[in-house]
């Protein structure tokens, strides 16, 4: 009596190494980004500190797993860095807002983060209408919105992280250093987050549930204003709109959060809301 356990075992063809497994465009993935690594190092390699190259050791590590696993990132990279690197050249050339429409409209930071906002919110209403129809063209273009959503999410954030050393060198920060800032990247990861798991386990379904969050918890904006009413931003939090004046840097902004109470409720009620959203995101 044969072993079929055994034969069928006995049969299996070794499987081929890791590096076997690369495609071109993983090769090209692995190339530039090792590239953009160098020429960062040679460029301001000498001004670096420990933590600088730590920084960008992990951020080329990252990239360069987060691309190989999961394909897509290569191009959504791609999506953001170019048109970020287009817009800080145009700045670089002396272009600016009231002279470019480009920049205006699109690729400063906060009309990216406009843009952000509005696929986002195109995005969940596809969800929701995929939900309860069942049409598979309209989850594509769910899926699309959001991938364009979270494009122009990174966009901004790459082009702002310019912009403040533009308005005055000596505050130049990187883009995650006020609550406007995490919530833009709130907005933009979490939805990466989702599309990765919405991939894998083929549940775009759940889109409904986890982008519909975002019109209550996520959708954090900075509008223009009109300066003659002393007020020069807006912030669109949990579908209220309320006025915000912009802080200079140096205020007691501790202060200013304690004497808005409507901010402070928002921000209270929605909390829970904005991490259960999240955690499903993540979870798969």
């Amino acid at each position: 009596m044969t072993n079929t356990r055994v034969e069928s075992w006995t049969e299996l063809s070794p499987q081929p190494s890791r590096w076997a497994q690369w495609k071109l465009r993983d090769w090209a993935w692995f190339a530039g980004l090792s590239v953009a690594a160098g020429n960062i190092l040679g460029l301001y390699g000498s001004s670096f500190g420990y933590w600088q190259f730590v920084v960008l050791a992990a951020w080329y590590g990252a990239l360069l797993v987060a691309g190989l696993a999961w394909r897509p990132v290569q191009l959504a990279t791609l999506g953001i860095v170019l048109p970020a690197l287009f817009a800080v050249w145009l700045y670089s050339i002396g272009q600016s807002t009231a002279n470019n429409l480009l920049l205006r409209d699109i690729l400063q930071g906060y009309a990216a983060v406009m843009w952000m906002s509005a696929l986002l919110l195109a995005a969940t209403a596809c969800y929701l209408f995929y939900l309860f129809s069942g049409r598979e063209r309209v989850g594509q273009w769910a899926t699309a919105l959001t991938w364009a959503g979270v494009i122009m999410g990174f966009i901004g954030l790459g082009v702002r992280w310019r912009e403040t050393y533009l308005g005055h060198p000596d505050w130049g920060h990187i883009p995650v250093s006020n609550l406007w800032e995490v919530l833009v990247l709130f907005c933009a990861s979490t939805p990466l987050f989702y599309l990765y798991y919405e991939k894998r386990n083929e549940a775009r379904a759940l889109g409904a549930f986890v982008m519909f969050g975002f019109r209550e918890t996520n959708v954090c904006l900075s509008l223009k204003y009109s300066s003659r009413t002393g007020w020069n931003s807006m912030l669109i939090i949990s579908g209220h709109l309320f006025r915000v004046r912009k802080v200079p840097l140096g205020v007691d902004r501790q202060g200013l959060w304690k004497g808005n109470r409507l901010a402070r409720r928002l921000h209270l009620r929605h909390l829970p809301e904005a991490y259960a959203f999240r955690q499903m995101a993540m979870a798969g």
